[in-house]
């Protein structure tokens, strides 16, 4: 992936940083080795040469900072990790995985067979693979021994993240959040079905006039595409605030009184999360990891793939029902303080193993 001093908002950066953060508060000194973006280099030449390129810089900076353990992020069959696998075995030390992942099926793709060994031998090399996913654990000990694979939920600095406390607003003055990448495929595709079903609702409303409106957060190749479509459905109701960073993400969600997106195939879902712990209920689709992030009919409400009367039912409920969302709202909060709190979950990291 790119950077973690990359701007561009990411769910699976934003979990990088957290744990560069992390292992620093802890103590430790951290090093990044090399920013070589490893995604799909082993199907091309030109991969292979920028590869090749950033391995004597890599091995130069391990040698000169001569770290106790390598530390890598994001680990899978599109996205192995050559340089990790090499140095830690080169200096003899301990190596660590955060976010494995496993399967057989890549080994029988064209293309990604390179990927598919790269990645299990680095997997077998780890002392141990921590993961944020319950789905990848039965991949993982096709390949590791069950004291090898570790689980720690996906998870929030709540020094960043603090409650903001109850929550007051009136029917007539809704304010819905949505936040994602707006690039093709399926982000742009659950956002277009939110902004859908808001119209529709709106239409189906009018005669209660309710007041709601809809800010959405997010920047990439599709934003001309999906403001033009939004505010063409939606016109003044409707506000594309663009890519926005930590602290005006915060402001947005503390403003909100309810976080909207669907969430097509969604592996997790941290901006989930993070709704949560500003006391916002959730409405997404039951699919993918989202059930693992949004807890249904406590947290918020979670509806079937692609229905849109459901979706919609859902809006109008806790768009009228002030009670439900408080309650879901704190509901959601406390999950986030026993289930996904970064420093409790993170000290499940025993690297001295």
């Amino acid at each position: 992936m790119k950077s973690i001093h990359h701007p561009e908002a990411s769910g699976d950066r934003e979990i990088a940083r957290g744990l560069f953060e992390y292992l620093q508060e802890q103590g430790h000194q951290v090093e990044i080795l090399s920013e070589f973006q490893t995604p799909f280099f082993f199907q091309t030449g030109r991969g292979w040469w920028s590869f090749l390129r950033s391995f004597p810089k890599a091995f130069w900076k391990a040698l000169t900072f001569q770290p106790d353990i390598f530390f890598t992020y994001h680990l899978y069959y599109k996205a192995p990790d050559p340089l990790g696998l090499i140095l830690s075995t080169f200096f003899r030390k301990r190596y660590y995985v955060f976010e494995g992942m496993f399967s057989e099926k890549p080994r029988s793709l064209t293309g990604f067979k390179v990927g598919y060994y790269l990645t299990k031998w680095s997997l077998q090399r780890a002392n141990c693979v921590y993961t944020d996913k319950t789905d990848d654990i039965e991949g993982l000990l096709k390949v590791l021994p069950a004291s090898r694979v570790c689980y720690i939920p996906p998870s929030l600095n709540l020094s960043v993240f603090t409650d903001p406390g109850k929550k007051t607003s009136t029917p007539q003055s809704i304010q819905i959040s949505c936040i994602s990448m707006l690039r093709p495929g399926r982000k742009v595709d659950g956002v277009k079905f939110l902004i859908e079903a808001i119209a529709e609702l709106q239409q189906e409303m009018a005669s209660q006039q309710l007041n709601f409106n809809l800010k959405i957060a997010g920047d990439g190749p599709s934003f001309e595409e999906v403001k033009h479509y939004a505010e063409s459905l939606l016109k003044s109701r409707v506000q594309l605030c663009g890519a926005l960073g930590k602290e005006k993400i915060l402001e947005l969600l503390r403003s909100s009184d309810l976080f909207a997106f669907p969430g097509i195939d969604e592996s997790f879902g941290l901006v989930y999360l993070e709704a949560q712990s500003q006391r916002l209920p959730v409405i997404a689709f039951k699919n993918g990891g989202v059930p693992d992030a949004v807890e249904d009919q406590v947290s918020g409400v979670l509806t079937p793939l692609m229905e849109k009367s459901a979706y919609k039912k859902a809006l109008l409920e806790l768009i009228q029902n002030n009670h439900l969302r408080e309650k879901m709202g704190q509901q959601g909060r406390l999950r986030i303080e026993k289930k996904f709190n970064r420093q409790i979950n993170y000290k499940k990291m025993d690297l001295e193993k």
